[in-house]
């Protein structure tokens, strides 16, 4: 099972393709401006995320960008059938298939926007775009796979199971925060989120985890619990 998902992710890598011109400058260490929660002390160095967004993103200001840019390979509506496609010998992924966008991280997503994806088509559009294009582009994307629906839905579990303890706006900071052992994830915290995958947040709400005590999988149904995890990327930017 182990050796099928790595070879899937190894799929993913290779499937995104795209134009641009490599322009080979490291992306420097962006610095947070959001208000972020104090971060608990069970948090380390693999905790934090390569790249994470310095402001709140839109995905209404990335959907231009991606029809300029990115629709000629990715398509129109990302099913990774634009008509530069059929001459790419591994096709762009379908953005709008959860099972591919979930197993991997927005950092990942906002890497390869930034420096490319290496032995692919996909090269860098940093000289092209500032840093916070490069994001908008990165949570249009990323919202492909989910819809208003569904965010709707989870933002109304979110409130009634979630709040309590890690706070309306994800800041840690709900009213039973203080009757806990250890201080609530901020699960708004852009440094957090950025680096989780879709897969790891649906385990941690779903009895996954060792050591956390967040089993919803006896009271909600799967769906549900996608839902919410896809509420919770909402707290980094505005469909």
């Amino acid at each position: 099972m182990r050796a099928r998902h790595v070879l899937l992710l190894c799929g993913i890598i290779a499937a995104l393709a795209g134009c641009a011109v490599r322009s080979g400058k490291p992306t420097p260490e962006p610095r947070p401006t959001l208000p972020l929660a104090t971060l608990p002390p069970s948090f380390s160095s693999q905790d934090i995320a390569e790249f994470y967004p310095t402001e709140r993103g839109s995905a209404a200001k990335g959907a231009p960008i991606y029809r300029k840019l990115c629709a000629e390979c990715h398509g129109e509506e990302g099913h990774g059938d634009g008509p530069a496609a059929r001459g790419l010998r591994i096709k762009p992924p379908d953005f709008t298939d959860p099972k591919v966008r979930d197993q991997v991280s927005l950092s990942w997503y906002f890497h390869a926007v930034t420096n490319g994806v290496v032995g692919t088509p996909m090269l860098s559009w940093e000289a092209q775009l500032n840093e916070q294009q490069r994001w908008d582009v990165t949570f249009y994307t990323w919202s492909l796979a989910g819809s208003d629906a569904q965010v709707a839905r989870g933002r109304e579990l979110y409130v009634r199971e979630c709040a309590a303890c890690h706070g309306e706006k994800g800041l840690g900071d709900g009213p039973r925060a203080a009757e806990l052992k250890s201080p609530p994830t901020p699960l708004a915290d852009p440094r957090y989120l950025a680096g989780r995958t879709g897969d790891e947040l649906f385990q941690a709400i779903s009895g996954g985890v060792r050591g956390v005590d967040h089993d919803w999988s006896g009271t909600l149904r799967e769906e549900d619990r996608r839902a919410i995890v896809e509420y919770l990327w909402t707290f980094l930017y505005d469909r």
